[in-house]
């Protein structure tokens, strides 16, 4: 298995895949075009309706409904997250889904009563890779205040072969800081 790396350089997108073999390659703007062409637009397509079905299964949650198997179809084999917390990898496994049960517990637990998307920005990287910039709102319910909606983006890494796209990794920020700064937790 090769293993890679990809770093952004400059600013015009271009990114750079270093592999272990010490090749690089440089994706110029219309390298990036051509591949935009031709099936991108399919691959932004799919990797939008996985974050709408996302979306649905994560309302379904916080309304104590959820199918795990459902939720861990969106996710790759294995994957890595990054957060200001560090970073982890972990496998869609029994372990996955039960982690992500609690993590469901605990957004009901502190009074989030909805998850919506609010857009999708695709950032192809290559015909069966790309990074999905997600903005998200959580609505929280904090007693007798008024409802409170925050907004945040996700940055996932999206994987698309031969079937549905997959998550294989994702970077975050501070959500704990950010709920504690809106006085939910």
């Amino acid at each position: 298995m090769k293993l890679t790396t990809a770093l952004p350089l400059g600013t015009q997108g271009c990114l750079a895949v270093q592999q272990r073999e010490a090749a690089a390659c440089i994706m110029d703007p219309p390298k990036l075009l051509r591949l935009q062409s031709s099936g991108g637009l399919h691959m932004e397509n799919s990797v939008r309706e996985l974050f709408e079905r996302y979306e649905n299964l994560f309302r379904m949650a916080l309304a104590d409904e959820i199918d795990m198997d459902k939720v861990a179809s969106s996710y790759a084999a294995a994957f890595v997250a990054a957060s200001p917390a560090g970073v982890s990898v972990g496998q869609n496994d029994e372990h996955l889904k039960q982690v992500m049960l609690q993590g469901f517990e605990n957004y009901r637990r502190i009074g989030t009563k909805d998850m919506r998307l609010r857009n999708v920005h695709i950032a192809p990287i290559d015909e069966h890779h790309c990074l999905a910039h997600v903005a998200w709102t959580g609505i929280y319910d904090r007693g007798s205040e008024p409802d409170i909606s925050i907004d945040f983006e996700v940055h996932y890494l999206v994987q698309q072969l031969e079937d549905a796209p997959k998550i294989f990794g994702w970077v975050s920020g501070d959500e704990q800081a950010v709920l504690k700064q809106h006085g939910i937790t």
